[in-house]
């Protein structure tokens, strides 16, 4: 009779190891699938950054000309600001430069810009453009310190980019959204497709980076 229990449980442990090793391969195919998908999307949205880049500059010869006229136009030295707050007749250079002080005593703001509000009640972005892109550079990298200082503990920043790197990465979201499991990618702030983390408190996936990826913070 223990003989026969024996048997039983090891083929059953064999049969239950079997079932779970080939859910295990399935799952590893299927997720392999959507990982060329990904890395093939990836490819070809370089490849319309090149062409379009490309095309902007033969269209545009005069382009260093007019970022030189107006800084507001390079996205290599500019930022994008939200939810700042707006008041009548305000000074925006100088609302800029108070803003940027808080992360940088070296960062010189050469133009800024309040673009026009696209949601009630809401303020409308601000365009800052900077001396260099490594002002820049460590505006962005400092953009956390806001959340110490009142006044601007509800303002984000991020990096410029231009009208094509818009429409790529919009275009990106797109298929993203289509494609079985898009959801749990994402895109970076550098225009890279990478896979979200699981938070482990909850199964939804999140988007914090992964720890091992570095991101540009251009």
């Amino acid at each position: 009779m223990i003989k026969k229990l024996d048997k039983f449980r090891n083929e059953f442990m064999a049969s239950i190891d079997d079932k779970f090793k080939a859910m295990k391969s399935d799952f590893d195919l299927e997720l392999g699938r959507h990982q060329n998908q990904i890395d093939s999307l990836s490819r070809s949205i370089d490849t319309l950054i090149e062409r379009i880049q490309k095309v902007e500059n033969l269209e545009r010869p005069d382009w260093k000309q007019e970022l030189a006229s107006n800084p507001l136009n390079d996205p290599e030295r500019t930022i994008i600001v939200s939810n700042l707050k707006q008041n009548q007749d305000e000074d925006i250079l100088e609302t800029a430069t108070d803003l940027v002080r808080c992360l940088s005593d070296s960062a010189s703001v050469v133009a800024a810009l309040r673009l026009k509000s696209r949601l009630n009640g809401k303020p409308g972005l601000v365009k800052i453009s900077f001396q260099s892109t490594e002002e820049k550079i460590e505006v962005l990298r400092r953009k956390r310190d806001l959340r110490e200082v009142d006044v601007y503990k509800s303002v984000f920043l991020r990096s410029s980019i231009s009208h094509a790197e818009r429409l790529i990465e919009l275009n990106a979201k797109t298929i993203l959204n289509q494609i079985p499991s898009g959801n749990q990618f994402r895109i970076t702030s550098n225009g890279r497709i990478v896979k979200k983390f699981f938070s482990p408190h909850t199964n939804d996936p999140s988007n914090t980076p992964d720890p091992n990826l570095t991101e540009n913070t251009m």
